[in-house]
């Protein structure tokens, strides 16, 4: 387990039962924080008898409790941020760099975590940023352009993608939306339309006409925007980009007149 350095101020009840003893299976125990004092208070339960130790205000088992982060591994996330309770006050400036925040950005939450309220915008940014979106995969028609004549641009991936994953707090919806840029690899560069990958001949929309024979190298650069919606919150998140290349030859072609 890989401890983060940084310390929670949010104080949220963490409420364990469990037997005490085998010899006194009719007893149990109840550990919780109060939210105001932050106190860890034990509370045993005894053969209908209720007795609860506060501990006071001073540090130690009964003093004041705080959540701490930790990273560890999970079956299902990969890895996910839990929390641990320990004595003492929490730090009221720990995160004031937003380092929980840039955390949880990359790393989901733990299920039950205990983490307090974890804002739906930081799990949504952080499953975004590690979503495989589609490298484009450029093929022209004809695969040998020629001088003179338009080449056209198929992108060679899916510019409107829908993301789902389950989350903490829900499923999380991230629709996205690629545009794609293209370096014809003679100097020229055009964009295409948001959403749309091109075409074939005759009808393709990203077309471009060579002035001279020669190789290649064309690069397709797809710009991605989404917006995502979890726990009744919606927004947009940042842009990401994926790049793609082929190499090609472009041909000339001369008329040769025979008498």
């Amino acid at each position: 387990m890989i401890r983060v350095g940084v310390a929670l101020a949010t104080i949220v009840a963490v409420v364990v039962t469990s037997a005490v003893r085998p010899a006194e299976a009719a007893c149990s125990t109840q550990h919780e924080v109060d939210q105001i004092s932050g106190a860890y208070v034990t509370t045993v339960v005894c053969h209908g008898r209720t007795e609860k130790d506060d501990g006071g205000a001073g540090p130690g088992p009964g003093g004041p409790s705080h959540l701490e982060p930790r990273l560890r591994a999970d079956d299902d996330l990969g890895a996910c941020l839990d929390s641990v309770r320990v004595p003492g006050p929490p730090d009221p400036h720990a995160n004031d760099l937003g380092v929980l925040d840039s955390i949880l950005a990359v790393v989901p939450p733990c299920p039950a975590a205990g983490l307090g309220r974890v804002r739906p915008v930081t799990v949504a940014t952080g499953f975004w940023a590690r979503t495989p979106l589609a490298k484009p995969e450029p093929v022209i028609d004809p695969h040998e352009p020629v001088t003179g004549r338009d080449a056209f641009l198929v992108v060679g991936a899916d510019l409107r993608p829908t993301i789902r994953h389950d989350t903490p707090l829900g499923p999380l919806v991230i629709s996205a939306v690629g545009q794609p840029s293209v370096a014809w690899g003679d100097g020229s560069v055009s964009s295409g339309e948001p959403g749309k990958e091109g075409g074939v001949h005759p009808d393709g929309a990203i077309r471009h006409v060579y002035e001279r024979r020669g190789p290649v190298t064309l690069t397709v650069t797809v710009t991605w925007r989404a917006t995502w919606s979890l726990a009744g919150e919606s927004g947009s998140l940042p842009s990401l980009r994926t790049t793609g290349r082929v190499a090609l030859t472009v041909r000339e072609v001369q008329a040769v007149l025979t008498g």
